[in-house]
């Protein structure tokens, strides 16, 4: 009877201080406490006269007890669904640690538990509170090229007699989207279901690649420069009645930069993911920003910003189905120009989307890459009519971490820019994404009057060759600009 006693009081105890204090932000006074009264219970009542038995049952209890505890603590912290089965397992290997400890290891244990669950509840990182369908998204593979995707999902633009092809094939999609500017289907399948493919479609069938930003260095410096002194356009077009799309990372929009911008935004990311918002306020804000010390290359034109970069743990990545949804979207809203300061490999889903946007008078611009001078074409931006942009600096020398090729079309300020921060003031950085505005902004100017191969000749003629004679691997056919 004692020892059912003493067990009960050690489990009330144990699970009361350890997860009484776990979210109020005084870790050390939790620790302090629980660690007192572990080690007063354990040495008072226990000693070293327990045998075995006690111990079996103890363990026992306290599994019960800290697994249910934990339970109960983090679904308050996170506010969501039963996360049962993930706690529980913690609680179990923590129970574990507690009995066959020392005093003082056990009280360790439980405050570095407390502290690691707590962390992870609050950041939305248990991975049992999203949806099947969004935590399926952070189940990242890697192919033979180095190229990442997605686990598991697979995709295919499919046309009306397609669908039927499927019907008659017995295959019932995961999901079928209409992208009514593309004119197409967008089919989702899981690897079962893509093995049923037969023919066209079977071989038209791409995994769910993932692209990522170019963006590459902050190097903080002197040679720093702000968009209009890199290119000035305010003598030529503030950007009034011009409309500019950019596929990117969501802009922080309560950011004042934004405040007197015109800006239309839409997100392509599933619901539960976490939307990262650095990468796209950098972009937006050389696009369209505008305070007092800061003024975007066109101030006044309308933005269409989708947002299709998620957090992984391979850091922000952007999938293919997204990317293809954003550029539909674009198309839609008829916007003259699309920025695409994201690289990845080449896909013929994706190469699909861009050659109906081009198809429809609309310019493609995406960063040429930061792979270094020996990597392979980066994607879109390798495909034929995509216009490939690399990265320079104030002494007009190319970034050293830009890829190099023939597909390169040209260069612009791109090292060492200054834009806008999310959430803060200013930065600086660098890399071919940086690049990518100065022809976005040049282009929307002329493509205003212009067919867009009338606007890319008189962009290549008003070009400054800076390498060899005509195009080259290296810059292209010279730094963009645009004359007054």
């Amino acid at each position: 009877m004692l020892k059912r006693y003493i067990v009960f009081i050690l489990t009330f105890v144990i699970c009361d201080a350890a997860f009484a204090q776990m979210g109020n932000g005084s870790e050390r006074a939790a620790e302090r406490r629980v660690g007192k009264q572990i080690e007063a219970q354990v040495e008072k009542q226990v000693g070293r006269g327990v045998d075995k038995q006690l111990d079996k049952q103890l363990e026992k209890q306290i599994e019960k007890g800290v697994g249910k505890a934990v339970s109960q603590q983090v679904e308050k912290l996170v506010g969501g669904p039963s996360i049962e089965s993930k706690v529980e397992n913690q609680g179990l290997s923590r129970a574990k640690t507690v009995v066959s400890a020392t005093p003082a290891a056990a009280r360790s244990a439980i405050v570095q538990d407390e502290r690691r669950i707590a962390a992870e509840a609050q950041q939305g990182r248990v991975a049992s509170v999203a949806s099947n369908k969004a935590a399926s998204h952070y189940n990242i593979a890697v192919d033979v090229n180095g190229s990442m995707y997605i686990e598991d999902q697979n995709l295919l633009l499919a046309t009306e007699q397609n669908l039927n092809e499927l019907k008659r094939l017995g295959i019932v999609p995961n999901q079928i989207t209409k992208l009514k500017g593309l004119e197409q289907y967008l089919i989702e399948f899981d690897n079962g279901q893509a093995a049923r493919l037969e023919g066209a479609i079977a071989n038209s069938n791409s995994v769910n690649y993932l692209y990522q930003y170019q963006a590459g260095d902050a190097l903080l410096s002197t040679d720093s420069w702000m968009p209009q002194e890199a290119m000035p356009l305010a003598a030529v077009h503030s950007g009034n009645g011009l409309r500019v799309g950019l596929i990117d990372s969501k802009p922080d929009l309560a950011h004042k930069s934004f405040t007197s911008a015109r800006v239309t935004t839409r997100s392509f990311v599933a619901a539960n993911l976490v939307e990262p918002h650095e990468h796209g306020t950098a972009i937006g804000s050389i696009l369209v920003g505008g305070t007092k010390n800061f003024t975007g290359l066109l101030p006044k034109a309308e933005l269409y910003s989708a947002s299709v970069f998620y957090e992984s743990k391979a850091g922000d990545v952007a999938s293919l189905k997204s990317i293809v949804m954003a550029i539909d979207w674009l198309i839609l809203n008829r916007v003259k120009v699309i920025n695409m300061s994201l690289a990845g490999p080449p896909n013929s889903l994706l190469e699909m989307a861009v050659n109906k946007a081009q198809k429809l008078d609309m310019a493609v611009v995406a960063a040429a890459g930061n792979g270094g001078p020996a990597a392979r074409p980066a994607y879109p931006a390798g495909y034929e009519g995509v216009i490939a942009v690399t990265a320079v600096d104030r002494n007009l020398q190319v970034y050293y971490r830009a890829n190099r090729g023939m597909y390169i079309d040209f260069s612009a300020p791109g090292v060492n820019i200054i834009h806008v921060k999310a959430g803060g003031e200013t930065t600086v950085s660098s890399g071919t994404s940086y690049a990518v505005p100065f022809v976005v902004a040049a282009l929307a100017v002329l493509n205003e009057n212009l067919s867009l191969p009338q606007s890319l000749i008189q962009l290549s003629k008003s070009a400054k060759d800076l390498g060899d004679p005509n195009k080259d691997r290296i810059f292209g056919v010279g730094l963009v600009s645009i004359e007054p």
